[in-house]
């Protein structure tokens, strides 16, 4: 595994840089081994708690959330599919190591702080409530409505959430 404690202080243009240049290569072996670290984290459904409990005195944890949450999809595993935006690391982990699904985290306070930005939003958009075919919907949103795209049945592995009202179902 690529040892990543001392990206602890790295900045975010360094951290994206980095995982693009030395995770990227190696994702098929570096993100299973990433969702085997996060499995072990407390798990809690007050996401606050979660992060805190996990992350706030743990360097190495820091590095691992870090890279799931604000390095860009696309730097740290390319295009896999399997693990592109649509996908929920730490959600994952969870799924993989101890049989979690997706929906169990719905109810989870500040769910927004374990899984992706653009997918989170794309999720919990407020126009969601009022219509489903809205254009000013996130693009994201609009493909997994449409299952166009990254959402389409050819594309969509299990690991992804395509479905708006059943994340488990693919």
């Amino acid at each position: 595994m690529i040892d990543v404690s001392s990206w602890a202080k790295l900045s975010l243009p360094e951290l994206e840089l980095a995982s693009s240049e030395l995770i990227k290569p190696h994702a098929d072996v570096f993100i299973p081994q990433l969702l085997h670290e996060i499995s072990t984290w407390t798990w809690t459904t007050n996401c606050i708690d979660f992060v805190r409990m996990n992350c706030a005195t743990n360097p190495h944890n820091q590095v691992y959330y870090r890279l799931t949450m604000c390095v860009p999809r696309a730097s740290l595993v390319g295009n896999q599919l399997e693990y592109g935006q649509l996908t929920p690391l730490i959600l994952l982990a969870y799924r993989r190591h101890h049989g979690r699904l997706y929906k169990t985290w719905q109810a989870c306070q500040a769910l927004h702080l374990v899984m992706e930005p653009h997918l989170y939003s794309a999720l919990h958009h407020p126009l969601l409530q009022h219509t489903r075919t809205h254009p000013q919907l996130p693009e994201l949103t609009q493909h997994m409505l449409a299952k166009t795209g990254p959402c389409s049945p050819q594309l969509a592995r299990s690991s992804n959430i395509v479905d708006i009202d059943d994340w488990d179902r693919v």
